[in-house]
C-alpha cells in the first residue's frame, strides 16, 4: 500500500500566499475606485511583502505593506469517510501591517487592504486548489498606533476552509529498504522577543 495524500497548514499557507501575490494588487485598485478614487489621488500602496508567519526571519526590517498568511489549526471536529479519508475544515488568518503618513490615512490603507483580501479570498475559493471550499469568518481591526515617526494599523482577514481529504491511508509494512535518514532539524535553544519597524509609506 502506498501513502494517500497529507495535508500540512503550510500548503494551505503556501497556497494563500500565492493567490495574494497575484491578485491582490488588481482588487486593491478596485477598491480604491469603487470607494471614489479620483485622477490624481494618491493609489494606495502595493503589498511589499507577502509572506507566510513561519518565513519571516526578521521582524525588524520587514517592509511595509507586509501581508502575513497564518494556518492556525483545524475549526470543529474532523470526520472520516466509508473509504478511511478523513476530511476537515482548516483555520485560516491572513494579517496586514501598514503605515502611512498620518493616522486617517493609515486607517484607509488598512481598511482598503482588508476588503481587497477578502474579495482575493472569496472569488479564489479552492486556493488554486489547495482545498475544496471556503467560508469567510470575519475581519478585525486593530486601532492604529502612532508615535513621533510613523502610524501603524494592522487588519486581520480570517476564512475557513475545506479539505475532503487531510490524510487517509498509509503502508502498514515499513518498506525495503527502509527510507534514507535525513539530517535532524537543529533544536532552538533561544527565543527572542523583537520589535515590527518600517518605512511610511505615502498612500
Amino acid at each position: 500500500m502506498s501513502f494517500g495524500r497529507i495535508v500540512s497548514g503550510g500548503v494551505l499557507e503556501r497556497a494563500a500566499e500565492a493567490v495574494l501575490s497575484e491578485w491582490l494588487p488588481y482588487h486593491i485598485a478596485e477598491v480604491a475606485r469603487q470607494e471614489g478614487h479620483q485622477a490624481g489621488d494618491p493609489w494606495p500602496p502595493d503589498p511589499r511583502t507577502v509572506e507566510t508567519f513561519s518565513a519571516v526571519t526578521t521582524w525588524d526590517e520587514l517592509p511595509l505593506p507586509a501581508i502575513l498568511v497564518v494556518s492556525t489549526g483545524t475549526d470543529g471536529e474532523p470526520s472520516r469517510d466509508g473509504r478511511g479519508r478523513w476530511s476537515a475544515w482548516w483555520r485560516l488568518a491572513v494579517s496586514v501591517i501598514a503605515s502611512a503618513n498620518s493616522h486617517d490615512n493609515t486607517r484607509r490603507v488598512c481598511h482598503v487592504y482588508g476588503a481587497a483580501i477578502r474579495s482575493v479570498l472569496v472569488t479564489h475559493p479552492t486556493l488554486g486548489g489547495a482545498c475544496d471550499r471556503m467560508d469567510w469568518a470575519g475581519e478585525q481591526y486593530e486601532p492604529v498606533f502612532a508615535d513621533a515617526a510613523r502610524t501603524l494599523g494592522m487588519v486581520t482577514v480570517n476564512i475557513r476552509v475545506h479539505i475532503a481529504d487531510v490524510v487517509s491511508h498509509a503502508p502498514r509494512v515499513m518498506p525495503t529498504p527502509p527510507p534514507p535518514p535525513h539530517d535532524p532539524w537543529p533544536a532552538d535553544s533561544t527565543i527572542q522577543t523583537t520589535t515590527i519597524l518600517g518605512e511610511a509609506n505615502q498612500p
